[in-house]
C-alpha cells in the first residue's frame, strides 16, 4: 500500500529535525571539549580564580567590616571568609560532580566567582538589588572571558587575533564595575545658581567662631570594664558605675544579644556611664554642662570622639562638655537592640544624676564645677531623637511605658539641640514627645543620604518654648550638607560598605565648612541658652546674617520665640471658609488648588502639619488674565487679639511645592492627584524653566487693607529670598535615586517676617486692619503652602 503524500512528508520532516539535533548535539559536544582544559591546564587557572576569589574577599573586609584592630584586621578576615568559602563552595560542586559528571570543575570556580561578586556587592542590595546583579554577571563574563582565552592560548591552535581581544575584554568587564564604582559625580548642582555670595563679612556674628578664653584640658570617665577601649578603661580620671537597663528595654533576649554581650563582657543589666570631657582648666565654676550623644553607627568604630571639634570650642568659651558614650547600644553584625532610643535619651539623665553624686564628693577632681540647673543636650541622628526623649523624661517621675520604673531626674535642662535627628523609632506610649519650657534647635542637610527626611521639623512643631525665659524654637536647612560630617568619624559617606561609593558626594560641602555651619550655630544656641532671658538671636530667623563666615549654599531658616499671636495654623477643621471660632474669614480669587492638608516630607511620609496649598496656572493668550489671589478677612475678636502694631511683623511659614496645579474643574486632563500632600507630583512633572531643571521662583505680593479701604502692597521677595523647590540627587544614578529616596525635593518651611512699619507709614491705620490679600504672579504656574501666620516680634 502506497504512504499518502501528506505521511511522506511528515517523515522527512521528522528526518530532517533529527538531523538538525544531531548536528547541534555534535556541535555542542565539540565546543565543550573544545572548552574542556587539560588538568594542569585547569590547575593553573584554577589558582587563578582563587586568587581573585581571595582578592575580592580581602576587599569586602576592607569595605564593610570594623573590627577594632583596624584595615589590617578587616582585610585578614576578609580575606579569610573568601578562603573558606573557596573551599565549601568546591567541596559542595565536588559532591555534585559525582551526580553530574558534566559539570566541569573549571564552572564551578568560575561559578564560586559569582558568588563571590554577589558576596562584594551585598551591601548594595539595599540600595538597587538589579545594579548589585548586573554588576556581579560583568564579572563573571569578564572572568568567563579570560577563563575561554586562557584555555585557548594553552593550547596548540591559538590565535592571537581572536585570543587576544578576548583577554582584553575580559580585562575590562571584569574591572570596569569596580572602576565605576570609584567615580565621582561630574558637574555642577544647578541650585548653586541661586546661591548668591554675600557681600559683608557676617559681623557681629564672627566672634562665634573664635575659640574662648580658657585653656581646655581633656579626661575620659568610665566604669572600667571596656574590654575594648582603653580609655574608658586603663585611662579613667575617675570610675563610673553602671546600670540596669533590661527593664526598660522590655527584657529582651536572643542569641545576638548573648554573642554582644560576650563580646563587650557586660550585658544589658551593666551598662555603662562613659564619657569623654572637655573642659576649661582654669574658669571658675559651676559652670553649664552640655551633653553631647551620638547616633547609630558601626558598634565597633566608636563615634563619641567625632565631636571634638565642638567640644573642645565650646569649652574654650566656659562651657563643661562631655560627649557621651553609647556605642554598645548600637548596631553591629550581632543585630541590634529593641527599644534603644528610649534608653539612649535614659542613659543621658542618668549620666546627668552621676554628675549630680560628684558634685558633692569632695574628693572629685571637678566637685562643684558644674551647674546642672543650667544644661544643655546636644544629640546626633537617632541621638537627636534621644536629646527630646531626654527633655521630656526629665519631666516625669516614672517611665510611660511602665509605671513601675520610677525617675528621679528634674534637672535644669535649658536647651535642646539635634542634628539631622531620626523621629518617631520610639513615642512614649505611640504619642509623639512633646517639649515644653525649654529652647530647641534643629539643623539638617539637604543631601543627607541616611535621614533624607527633615523630621527634626516634626519636633519643632512640637515644642513650646516660653517667651518669658528668652526661649525659643529654631530650624537651619543647609542644602549641600550631609548627615556623616557633623561626626568626625563618619565622614562623607552616609552608607556603609561599597554602597557609600554610589552616593553623590561631589557636592556634599567640605566636612570642615559643614561643621562650621555647625559651629556658629550651635555656639549661638549654647551660649543664649545658659545666659538670662534675652531675644532670640536674629541669626536664626536671617541665615544670610552669616554673610561670607559660611560657605556658599542655601541655608533655610524657621523660627518662633513663643510670643507671636497666631492669625492661623489650619490645625483646627475642614472648612476652607472660616476658622473654629469663626473669627476668620478665607475667600480665593481665580486659584486652580486651594485646600488644606498635610505639608508632607518626602515622598509620602507625613510632616504631621497642616497647611493651605494655593495653586494656579499660567495665564494663555495675550488678553491679561485676573492675578489669583486668597484673602484672610479679620472679625473685631480676632484683630483685637492680634493687636498689630508699626513696630512688629508679619510672620509666615511657607514653601514652594514642587507640584503643578490640578486641572481646571470640568478640564479633562488627568494628574489630578487627590492625595494634596504636595509631594506626590514631586520631580514628576516638566519643570518651566528650562536649562536647570529648576522652578522659577514664584513672585507674592502681600496687601494689607485697613477698614477705611486704605492699602498697600509690598513684595515678599524684598522682605525674604523665597528659592524654589532644591531638587537633590543623593546619588549617582537618577534611577536609584528615584526608587531610594521618592522625590527629588521636599517642602522646606522657612519664616519670613513681612515688617508691617511700611504699611504703617503709606497710610493703613493697623488699628483697624479689616483684610491680608496675597497675590500670585500667574505668568508661570506655581503652588505654595502656608503652614502658619502670627503677628509679633
Amino acid at each position: 500500500m502506497t504512504e499518502s503524500p501528506q505521511v511522506e512528508k511528515t517523515g522527512k520532516i521528522r528526518q530532517a529535525w533529527q538531523r538538525a539535533l544531531r548536528w547541534l548535539g555534535e556541535r555542542g559536544q565539540a565546543l565543550v571539549d573544545g572548552l574542556t582544559p587539560a588538568p594542569e591546564t585547569a590547575s593553573r587557572i584554577s589558582r587563578v580564580l582563587f586568587w581573585a576569589a581571595l582578592a575580592m574577599g580581602a576587599w569586602i573586609g576592607v569595605e564593610t567590616l570594623s573590627l577594632p584592630w583596624g584595615w589590617p584586621a578587616n582585610l585578614l578576615l576578609g580575606a579569610t571568609m573568601a578562603w573558606a568559602t573557596w573551599g565549601l563552595v568546591g567541596l559542595l560542586f565536588g559532591l555534585g560532580a559525582r551526580l553530574l559528571p558534566l559539570i566541569l570543575r573549571l564552572w564551578t570556580r568560575a561559578g564560586l566567582i559569582a558568588v563571590i561578586s554577589l558576596g562584594a556587592l551585598a551591601s548594595l542590595i539595599n540600595f538597587m538589588p538589579e545594579l548589585a546583579l548586573a554588576a556581579s554577571l560583568v564579572i563573571v563574563l569578564g572572568l568567563t572571558l579570560l577563563a575561554v582565552a586562557s584555555i585557548r592560548l594553552a593550547g596548540s591552535g591559538r590565535r592571537y587575533l581572536i585570543d587576544l581581544p578576548l583577554v582584553l575584554a575580559g580585562l575590562v568587564l571584569s574591572l570596569a564595575p569596580m572602576v565605576w564604582l570609584y567615580l565621582d559625580m561630574r558637574g555642577q548642582d544647578p541650585v548653586m545658581a541661586l546661591v548668591d555670595i554675600p557681600d559683608h563679612d557676617g559681623q557681629p556674628w564672627a566672634s562665634l567662631l573664635a575659640a574662648g578664653p580658657y585653656r581646655v584640658e581633656t579626661l575620659t570617665y568610665g566604669s572600667g570594664q571596656e574590654r575594648w577601649r582603653r580609655e574608658f578603661r586603663d585611662d579613667v580620671a575617675w570610675t563610673s558605675d553602671t546600670v540596669d537597663a533590661r527593664d526598660l528595654l522590655g527584657r529582651p533576649t536572643g542569641f545576638g544579644l548573648r554573642l554582644r554581650e560576650r563580646w563587650l563582657g557586660y550585658g544589658l543589666d551593666q551598662l555603662p556611664l562613659n564619657g569623654r570631657v572637655w573642659y576649661p582648666a582654669d574658669a571658675a565654676g559651676p559652670l553649664p554642662l552640655v551633653l553631647v550623644v551620638h547616633g547609630n553607627h558601626d558598634m565597633m568604630n566608636p563615634s563619641d570622639p567625632g565631636y571634638a571639634w565642638l567640644g573642645e570650642h565650646l569649652a574654650s568659651r566656659g562651657q563643661v562638655v562631655v560627649s557621651v558614650d553609647q556605642n554598645f547600644i548600637n548596631g553591629s553584625m550581632f543585630g541590634g537592640v529593641p527599644r534603644e532610643n528610649a534608653t539612649r535619651g535614659w542613659l543621658l539623665l542618668k549620666h546627668l544624676a552621676a554628675w549630680r553624686t560628684w558634685q558633692a564628693a569632695p574628693e572629685h577632681p571637678l566637685q562643684a564645677q558644674v551647674d546642672l540647673d543650667q544644661v544643655v543636650l546636644i544629640g546626633h541622628s537617632r541621638g537627636g531623637e534621644a536629646v527630646a526623649l531626654a527633655a521630656a523624661f526629665n519631666r516625669l517621675d516614672r517611665f510611660p511605658e511602665d509605671g513601675r520604673i520610677e525617675f528621679d531626674f528634674d534637672f535644669g535642662i535649658r536647651g535642646v539641640v539635634a542634628i539631622a535627628p531620626v523621629d518617631g523609632q520610639f513615642w512614649p506610649s505611640a504619642k509623639p514627645t512633646e517639649l515644653e519650657d525649654v529652647s530647641y534647635f534643629v539643623i539638617h542637610g539637604g543631601m543627607d543620604a541616611d535621614v533624607s527626611l527633615f523630621m527634626g521639623d516634626r519636633q519643632w512643631a512640637r515644642t513650646r518654648p516660653d517667651p518669658e525665659q528668652g526661649q525659643f524654637r529654631a530650624g537651619l536647612y543647609v542644602h549641600h550638607a550631609n548627615h556623616g560630617q557633623f561626626n568626625t568619624r563618619w565622614g562623607n559617606a552616609d552608607a556603609g560598605g561599597p554602597a557609600r561609593h554610589l552616593l553623590n558626594r561631589a557636592w556634599l560641602l567640605s566636612g570642615d565648612d559643614q561643621r562650621r555651619v555647625g559651629l556658629l550655630y550651635m555656639t549661638a544656641f549654647v551660649e543664649h541658652a545658659v545666659a538670662e532671658p534675652a531675644p532670640m538671636p536674629a541669626l536664626f530667623c536671617q541665615p544670610d546674617l552669616a554673610g561670607r563666615l559660611l560657605a556658599p549654599t542655601i541655608h533655610l531658616a524657621r523660627c518662633d520665640d513663643g510670643s507671636r499671636r497666631l492669625l492661623a495654623d489650619f490645625e483646627d477643621g475642614v472648612d476652607l471658609g472660616r476658622d473654629a471660632a469663626g473669627r476668620i474669614r478665607f475667600s480665593a480669587t481665580d486659584l486652580d488648588l486651594w485646600r488644606e492638608d498635610d505639608v508632607g516630607l518626602r515622598g509620602r511620609t507625613p510632616r504631621r502639619q497642616t497647611g493651605v496649598f494655593l495653586g494656579w496656572h499660567a495665564a494663555s493668550g495675550d488678553e491679561p488674565a485676573a492675578r489669583p489671589g486668597w484673602q484672610i478677612e479679620l472679625t473685631p475678636d480676632k484683630l483685637a487679639y492680634l493687636a498689630p502694631a508699626a513696630d512688629q511683623s508679619l510672620w509666615l511659614d511657607l514653601a514652594q511645592v514642587d507640584r503643578d496645579p490640578p486641572p481646571a474643574l470640568g478640564d479633562d486632563q488627568d494628574g489630578n492627584d487627590q492625595k494634596g500632600t504636595g509631594e506626590e507630583d514631586n520631580g514628576k512633572k516638566a519643570k518651566e524653566d528650562d536649562d536647570n531643571g529648576l522652578r522659577a521662583p514664584l513672585v507674592i505680593e502681600i496687601e494689607l487693607v485697613d477698614g477705611d479701604g486704605n492699602s498697600m502692597r509690598v513684595a515678599l521677595a524684598d522682605h525674604a529670598a523665597i528659592p524654589p523647590p532644591l531638587p537633590v540627587r543623593h546619588t549617582r544614578l537618577k534611577r536609584l535615586d528615584e526608587k531610594r529616596y521618592q522625590a527629588p525635593t521636599e517642602p522646606v518651611l522657612q519664616s519670613v517676617a513681612v515688617p508691617l512699619a511700611p504699611f504703617a507709614a503709606a497710610g493703613v491705620d493697623l488699628s483697624t486692619l479689616s483684610s491680608i490679600r496675597f497675590h500670585f504672579d500667574n505668568t508661570q504656574p506655581g503652588v505654595v503652602v502656608i503652614e502658619r501666620i502670627a503677628i509679633g516680634n
